[in-house]
């Protein structure tokens, strides 16, 4: 780490303008990044480290958190720099004080998130540029329609990635029947364009010291606001107040459930794709209920 480290303090100093840093720590923080730290006479910065060639990936971070700060909603770290020295790349981004959510900022959450869902965006579903969930590619590129570009650069593009990687062709036959079937759960639905997150489970919110909610780690792009439920309802870790106040703000449309199985299983695809076999049965499942 030592060419990244002095990168890094040199980017602190020449690019932010900090006149001292120092003490590298590591942060718990991360699963498929290294992160760290730095105390600087402007404060401490928190940054992701990873391989030279995902440097595209922090762009497309960066991009997404500046999207998500331009609603005026919910509270997200400010990216400052990224760049790659040697064979790492790195993300510079304030560091936030996180803290365990309250009843009181779960509530803040689900009404900022609703908030968030309701500012006016493009008009049509897609982002400025491809970015990533996790590691895996997404696909952003603008449609019109959303059922279309959900299914085309969601969940096909998952399905074939297994086949190419694993050489599970059972699940594609199975995913194009159920993509089949799928698009009848959005008859008679207006669906308006909404900035996601794109990966919001519980680990990638939480509350700083003052106890307002705070999101990172997004996967940015506009759809139908309900596929951001897809990971929030899959894992869990959000409370009754959160849910209450967001409903209040944008009630469940009819056939709710029956679509989440779409949103549901793009997540499971990706886990299957990022981390392994465990998670095919979880895919399997969500398939047969359809097929």
């Amino acid at each position: 780490m030592d060419v990244i480290d002095q990168a890094i303090h040199r980017v602190l100093i020449e690019k932010i303008g900090c006149s001292h840093v120092q003490n590298l720590t590591g942060s718990p923080h991360g699963v498929l990044n290294q992160c760290f730290i730095f105390e600087t006479d402007k404060g401490k910065f928190f940054v992701k480290v990873n391989g030279k060639n995902d440097l595209a990936m922090y762009e497309a971070e960066a991009n997404g958190l500046k999207s998500l700060k331009e609603t005026h909603t919910l509270r997200v770290p400010v990216p400052h720099y990224w760049a790659a020295e040697g064979d790492h790349s790195f993300l510079i981004m304030e560091y936030i004080q996180l803290k365990h959510h309250t009843p009181s900022s779960q509530q803040t959450l689900g009404r900022l998130l609703a908030k968030m869902h309701l500012v006016k965006g493009p008009g049509k579903f897609g982002y400025e540029i491809d970015n990533t969930i996790g590691t895996t590619p997404q696909i952003n590129t603008w449609n019109d329609n959303w059922v279309e570009f959900f299914l085309t650069n969601r969940l096909e593009f998952q399905l074939r990635l297994l086949e190419r990687t694993v050489g599970d062709t059972e699940i594609l036959r199975k995913g194009e029947k159920f993509i089949e079937q799928y698009s009848a759960f959005f008859e008679g639905l207006e669906v308006v364009p909404s900035l996601l997150h794109g990966d919001l489970w519980s680990g990638n919110t939480a509350a700083d010291e003052q106890g307002e909610p705070v999101i990172y780690d997004p996967a940015v792009y506009y759809g139908h606001h309900e596929a951001d439920f897809g990971i929030l309802l899959l894992f869990g870790g959000f409370s009754q107040e959160f849910h209450e106040a967001y409903r209040e703000i944008i009630p469940m449309a009819p056939g709710f459930e029956e679509r989440q199985l779409g949103y549901q299983l793009y997540h499971y695809l990706n886990h299957y794709n990022l981390f392994g076999s465990s998670y095919r049965p979880s895919c399997m499942q969500i398939l047969s209920r359809l097929t």
